[in-house]
């Protein structure tokens, strides 16, 4: 059953790594065509968590504002780290303000960093602003330890996105 559910699902990865797993056992032995699929199956799932998902949705929560919403998920490192700058290049609408949220980033390799600065630069380049919401307390102190925040502004950096509408708000109305 389980296997038929890889053929009807369409699910490449374990197609494959039954194929291979398969393919072993009756080349080699059983002993090696567990190895292989364990090796083979250790390396799909890191491909996998090496991907980061990036995804902007127009926000409709600031009024007089024309502001995006810029969703991470996964793990940012040095391979990846360009994916926030590429995803908002790739929209190809400006908007006033980039809310970077990164509630679904779940670690962040500091050689990272630098992108996240060229990302940044680049929304000031649009003449945007923007903030950083959602960072978990492990993210957030790490970055603070090679002076992230100070390089981008404090001013930056709201807890989640409810603080950032309520100051925007406040701001305003005064």
């Amino acid at each position: 059953k389980t296997i038929k559910s890889y053929f009807t699902h369409k699910l490449t990865d374990a197609i494959v790594l039954f194929f291979v797993t398969m393919v072993a056992t009756v080349a080699l032995d059983l002993t090696y065509a567990i190895v292989i699929g364990v090796a083979l199956s250790m390396i799909i799932t890191i491909n996998n968590l090496a991907k980061v998902h990036v995804n902007i949705e127009e926000e409709t929560l600031i009024k007089d504002k024309d502001a995006a919403i810029v969703y991470s998920v996964g793990a940012y490192f040095f391979a990846n780290g360009k994916e926030l700058k590429n995803a908002i290049e790739k929209y190809g609408k400006t908007f006033d303000t980039y809310i970077l949220s990164f509630r679904g980033v779940v670690s962040v390799d500091l050689s990272a960093e630098s992108e996240f600065i060229e990302a940044v630069n680049y929304i000031k380049s649009l003449g945007s602003d923007f903030c950083f919401v959602g960072l978990n307390e492990y993210i957030f102190k790490d970055l603070e330890k090679i002076g992230f925040q100070k390089q981008v502004g404090a001013e930056h950096f709201y807890p989640n996105l409810e603080e950032y509408v309520k100051t925007i708000t406040m701001s305003s109305a005064h």
